[in-house]
């Protein structure tokens, strides 16, 4: 079998059966599809039972809500794929994705991780706009690592291709090198794998192929709507990819990249209703202010860095989200 599709469901009937249908109307049917009901106390379950009692590729995992990452997990040990595709029950696959896939496998051989294209979908704007990763290169930049491939994003000031659905993953390698979910992570759970792949990973495939269309603004997403524990992964993520800079070869471009990021988390406390949450992540901030006096310097971060220096953290915060001095969005 040459595809394991995970796709961890949670509390998405109106998306789910749009998400499923795209995947199981692939050109390509050389794949399994294994959803993974992480305690939906909705329809989905009953949705994800129907789909498998009328298509023999489909499979359900029913486990009690402990999160993506480990309905991800779940999916990644029941897997019987080459390679997995992971894709959020809200978003869709696109059409022929797995046939493209396949075919820049079958041209450059077996590889460790295929970076791929997305498009991002504004459905109530009609509005859609495609992450294209290969487009500064005309072939694979074959002389650059993968760590390089990602200065060279950095450079750009591109957000790196971290998430799980931007890429599709060799199975055998994922297994070898133990690399998986951290659970418990919320919202920045993608680029910690991420740094665990890049790492570990020894070939990759950069292609043109568009694997997911992305359903921006839905209401009720982490991203859309901040909680304590997704600022808190956050913060904690990026504070450790922060640290984690030294893998590269430019590590003082990738320690100020992390931070500006880290810096995108700090103005997301601000959004927080209670103060105590507020308070919790302002705590973990000041133990690493470190990090932000390795901002850019940015005409965003460095209104930031005088921001924080005039008025404080919390007030400063609180200016900077309602002036937009910083922008809040990468994409």
């Amino acid at each position: 079998m040459k595809f394991s599709v995970i796709v961890p469901v949670y509390k998405v009937e109106a998306y789910l059966p749009e998400c499923i249908d795209s995947i199981l109307s692939q050109s390509f049917e050389d794949f399994e599809v294994i959803l993974v009901d992480d305690g939906s106390p909705d329809q989905c379950p009953a949705i994800c039972d129907a789909y498998a009692e009328r298509d023999g590729r489909v499979r359900v995992i029913h486990q009690a809500n402990r999160g993506v990452s480990a309905a991800r997990n779940n999916g990644l040990f029941a897997a019987r794929g080459e390679y997995i595709v992971f894709v959020d029950s809200d978003d869709i696959l696109c059409e022929k994705s797995l046939a493209g896939i396949c075919e820049n496998i079958s041209e450059n051989g077996d590889s460790d991780i295929v970076i791929g294209n997305v498009i991002y979908w504004d459905e109530a704007r009609g509005k859609e706009r495609t992450f294209d990763y290969k487009r500064d290169f005309e072939s694979r930049p074959a002389d650059k690592t993968l760590l390089e491939l990602n200065e060279v994003y950095a450079r750009q000031h591109l957000q790196l291709p971290w998430p799980a659905y931007h890429s599709v993953y060799n199975r055998t390698f994922l297994s070898e090198q133990h690399l998986h979910f951290k659970e418990g992570l919320v919202c920045a759970e993608d680029l910690d794998f991420y740094l665990q792949v890049i790492r570990a990973a020894g070939s990759y495939i950069l292609t043109d192929v568009s694997l997911v269309k992305y359903r921006l603004n839905r209401v009720g997403s982490v991203i859309t709507a901040p909680t304590l524990w997704s600022v808190w992964g956050k913060l904690a993520v990026f504070s450790a990819a922060y640290e984690q800079a030294r893998m590269f070869s430019d590590e003082v471009l990738m320690r100020s990249y992390f931070a500006d990021y880290f810096a995108h988390g700090v103005l997301d406390i601000a959004q927080l209703g209670r103060p105590a949450d507020r308070e919790r992540c302002y705590k973990f901030v000041r133990e690493n202010q470190h990090i932000l006096r390795e901002m850019s310097l940015r005409p965003r971060y460095l209104a930031a860095r005088i921001v924080w220096g005039l008025l404080g953290l919390e007030a400063g915060t609180c200016l900077l989200m309602k002036s937009k001095a910083v922008y809040k969005g990468r994409r």
